[in-house]
């Protein structure tokens, strides 16, 4: 059985969206300020709109100012600046991604968005940017131990994401979760902690920053559900748009700026 949770049901400023500004250098403080105060000068036509799950740290979620911040905020903005496009940054109900994409509401989608053979139909899709993959993730005081304990249990997942379907068929001990229920990660997590879910499936890199910044609160079963690559996705008509972002991240993997910020964002034990 599946149910929905719209984002209104989230909690008012969670605990969750703390400590960000710990892992900004300086140098992200200046981009963030030129970006906020230099768009009204820049030709619509120069600008590129990026939509996103707002709550998926390190890689793009709001800092306590409510600024998108993130992996793929540095790496969008890094692109642009070598291609002549300033890049607006927004947050967005994950389910409507491609709706927002194919009506031009957004011109990219971010936030760590897999990369699977239905997507690669559907998007224009860049080169990896990221190995990452789903773990579940529990309260640190939970009796479940491991992966196939899910069974019969209350597990909650990002609304709109490719692995529902899955989570759904997923065999555990007693057979698949009783119940699944869809929402923002920080509703599944915030509930969770209430003893509402048993268990929240969520990315790697995702569960490594909750954990970091509360710690004694939450602990990752061991072993991945999935292995995945994410990347960038553009309309299927911006596909020679594409290949110039795929030339600037080879740029960016070559001169040393894509592991910059990949040890900027990401632990070295992700």
């Amino acid at each position: 059985m599946m149910e929905e949770r719209s984002q209104t049901m989230l909690c008012k400023k969670s605990r969750f969206r703390v400590k960000s500004n710990s892992l900004l250098h300086k140098s992200v403080v200046v981009a963030l300020l030129i970006a906020v105060c230099g768009v009204g000068s820049v030709n619509a036509a120069q600008v590129m709109k990026v939509g996103g799950a707002r709550d998926v740290p390190p890689v793009y979620f709001k800092d306590a100012q409510s600024v998108l911040i993130g992996f793929d905020v540095d790496v969008l903005r890094e692109i642009g600046k070598r291609i002549g496009k300033n890049m607006e940054f927004q947050g967005i109900d994950w389910s409507e991604k491609s709706v927002l994409l194919n009506s031009g509401k957004i011109d990219i989608i971010a936030s760590a968005l897999n990369i699977t053979d239905e997507r690669k139909t559907s998007y224009s899709l860049t080169r990896p940017i990221i190995d990452n993959g789903y773990v579940a993730i529990v309260r640190a005081d939970s009796s479940i131990r491991e992966l196939d304990e899910l069974s019969a249990k209350t597990v909650c997942i990002l609304n709109g994401v490719y692995y529902i379907s899955e989570l759904m068929k997923f065999k555990g001990k007693s057979g698949p979760p009783a119940t699944v229920i869809t929402g923002t990660n920080e509703f599944c997590l915030t509930e969770m902690l209430k003893g509402k879910m048993d268990a929240t499936v969520i990315k790697l890199l995702a569960a490594n920053y909750y954990m970091k910044f509360n710690p004694g609160s939450f602990r990752v079963l061991p072993g991945k559900l999935t292995t995945d690559k994410t990347a960038f996705a553009l309309r299927k008509s911006d596909a020679a748009l594409r290949d110039q972002f795929d030339k600037v991240i080879a740029e960016m993997e070559s001169d040393g700026t894509m592991a910059e910020l990949r040890n900027r964002w990401f632990d070295q034990n992700e």
